[in-house]
């Protein structure tokens, strides 16, 4: 009876190894994050481009954040798989209540739907208006 008691244990520990093991390798599964242009002015109707390059086809978003107080200004920007590892999507500078963001600085981070994390601590930068002096 101890012996089944105990490679019961071995078994859970094993699933529970398995289960955690793909968000313990999620951080590098984004290799890289382009954005073009890096400064854009949204209010002559012009937008960024993003691109990201992943080792894994996933359920990605882009979220907009401000620098240097990081808060979120913009959740759904939904990533589309263009091919195989690469993803693409466009931001028109507009927050997610519809309105249009203010002039400075962006931090561009890569979301996993999935398990609900950030991917990578890679980053882009995008500036609305003027450069920003950092």
């Amino acid at each position: 009876m101890l012996k089944g008691k105990m490679y019961a244990r071995k078994v859970l520990f094993f699933l529970l190894i398995v289960a955690l093991l793909p968000l313990s390798v999620a951080a590098e599964e984004v290799n890289s994050i382009s954005v073009t242009p890096k400064i854009f002015d949204p209010e002559m109707g012009e937008s960024v481009s993003i691109m990201v390059n992943a080792q894994a086809s996933m359920d990605l978003y882009v979220h907009v954040l401000t620098y240097p107080q990081r808060e979120l200004v913009r959740i759904d920007l939904t990533l589309v798989d263009e091919s195989l590892g690469t993803y693409s999507t466009n931001w028109d500078g507009k927050t997610d209540s519809g309105s249009m963001a203010q002039p400075g600085l962006y931090l561009l981070r890569v979301f996993d739907a999935v398990s609900s994390r950030y991917l990578s601590s890679e980053t882009a930068c995008v500036t609305i208006g003027e450069p920003v002096p950092m």
